[in-house]
């Protein structure tokens, strides 16, 4: 494969001034068969960053360790500025200036649209008055439906979320997370349960607003298209490393093709 790609920076220390900093990062679910080894990247501020690979690479592992979801092994992370896999308090405090949204939405179904973008706001400390839209102040309520609207759903705030469509579900997840105030937002193949077209327009809408709000991305993608068109770089994963790391501005979809070849 011809691909013209950026050097791997293979430092013994993760950057002071990356807005996501790894270092040495190895991952196994069963002994002596790393999903990964080694790897060692920085993610820019305000940068947005595609994270691709085939089935089983680790992209999703990979991202899930960055706010600790998954434990990694061995190796060093550190998010704005705080240790990663130090001691729990800073953990929490640096997971509530991260945003995820999942490829399964995960709304809770019984609610209301309003009330589970209301739900961005415990991350604020507003707590159990972040729980239903009824009891937040007219202040989150309002910040909401705002939320809402800036994902073209302000006309459905009342309608239950088991009744919405795919895309519309993941709307409100990016709602949700646009309350949440995060400076990062992780997103876990947002597309990959939609069909075409409503994974076309739910990537260009999430793309444009995390522009809009200069937010730190990495997102994990199937879909090349959407990783050349809505990403600054592409990193790939293969056989445990990382195996491209390029602007996306370089590449072309045939020849990210090859790296599943």
């Amino acid at each position: 494969m011809n691909v013209e790609f950026t050097s791997i920076k293979q430092s013994a220390e993760v950057g002071p001034s990356a807005a996501i900093a790894i270092s040495g990062l190895t991952k196994s679910f069963t002994p002596g068969m790393p999903v990964f080894s080694d790897i060692t990247l920085d993610i820019e501020p305000g940068s947005i960053v595609a994270l691709i690979g085939a089935n089983g690479a680790g992209k999703s592992t990979l991202l899930r360790c960055i706010p600790r979801l998954i434990e990694p092994d061995m190796g060093k992370i550190r998010v704005l500025g705080s240790n990663v896999l130090g001691p729990s308090r800073e953990l929490r405090g640096v997971r509530t200036r991260i945003g995820f949204v999942f490829q399964k939405h995960n709304l809770v179904g019984r609610l209301s649209a309003l009330t589970n973008v209301v739900h961005g706001a415990q991350a604020r400390g507003f707590g159990a008055k972040a729980w239903l839209q009824s009891l937040a102040p007219q202040s989150i309520r309002k910040e909401a439906l705002h939320c809402l609207g800036r994902v073209g759903l302000a006309a459905m705030a009342a309608q239950r979320a088991d009744q919405l469509s795919g895309g519309q579900s993941q709307r409100v997840a990016i709602a949700r997370a646009l309350m949440q105030h995060p400076e990062i937002v992780l997103a876990d193949e947002p597309a990959a349960s939609l069909d075409p077209q409503a994974g076309d327009e739910v990537m260009q809408l999430f793309a444009a607003l995390m522009r809009q709000e200069a937010k730190t991305v990495v997102f994990t993608s199937h879909n090349l298209s959407h990783s050349l068109l809505f990403a600054d770089r592409v990193i790939a994963l293969g056989g445990g490393k990382i195996v491209l790391d390029s602007p996306s501005a370089r590449l072309r979809e045939s020849e990210l093709r090859d790296l599943y070849v």
